[in-house]
Formats: C-alpha cells, sequence, structure tokens
C-alpha cells in the first residue's frame, strides 16, 4: 500500500515542481498529473482525492487564464488577466512544501529522517 500512496504523492510533487520551474504545464503534463494520481480514491481518505482535486482544478484555472489573456493586446484586462493567472500560480507553488504535512497521515513522513 505504501508504494501505491506515494507513487500518488511523487505524482503530485512532479506536477507541482513543474509549475514551479516553468511557471505554466501543458497539456500532457496535466495528463500525466491526472494519470498518477487517479487511483486516490481508492488509497486514501476523502481528503487527498479533495486535495488533488483543488490542484486540479486551479491548474486548469490557471491554463485558461493564459489562453485568454495571450491574445489580448497590453492593457488593463490583460493586467487583470495576468494577475489572477499569478495568484493560482502562487498558490500552487505554495503547495509544494506543504505535500508531506499532507500526505503525512498516510505515509508517516514524521519518522523520516
Amino acid at each position: 500500500m505504501f508504494e501505491k500512496r506515494f507513487a500518488v504523492y511523487k505524482g503530485v510533487q512532479e506536477f507541482l515542481t513543474i509549475i514551479l520551474q516553468e511557471g505554466k504545464f501543458d497539456i500532457n503534463q496535466l495528463f500525466e498529473f491526472r494519470r498518477k494520481t487517479q487511483d486516490s480514491t481508492f488509497l486514501f481518505g476523502k481528503d487527498i482525492p479533495q486535495y488533488i482535486d483543488g490542484i486540479d482544478k486551479k491548474a486548469l484555472e490557471m491554463g485558461r487564464l493564459a489562453e485568454r489573456y495571450e491574445p489580448l493586446p497590453v492593457g488593463r484586462q490583460r493586467s487583470e488577466l495576468c494577475e489572477e493567472k499569478t495568484r493560482l500560480l502562487m498558490g500552487l507553488i505554495d503547495e509544494l512544501p506543504r505535500l508531506k504535512e499532507v500526505f503525512a497521515p498516510y505515509l508517516r513522513f514524521d519518522k523520516w529522517k
């Protein structure tokens, strides 16, 4: 069970790391994240699938905002969309250091040295 749970943890970690490093992701990276985390419903309590779903929704919204502002000329509307995308990006980046805390009850990270 540990290996399967840890694989889900690593899937989340890898996706958030891509976002941290690149400030964006492509559709294939999103599908890979979903593939690696799809079994969370069967491996964890309700909290982890909800947590993963929250990351997925924030990432999707971030992608949608990027699609909306990229064709716009520089101006107020583009700036507002960019600010919203940046807010979501920062929220996703902030999840990376929290991962151990979120997954700890299932993986016993507190016993790692």
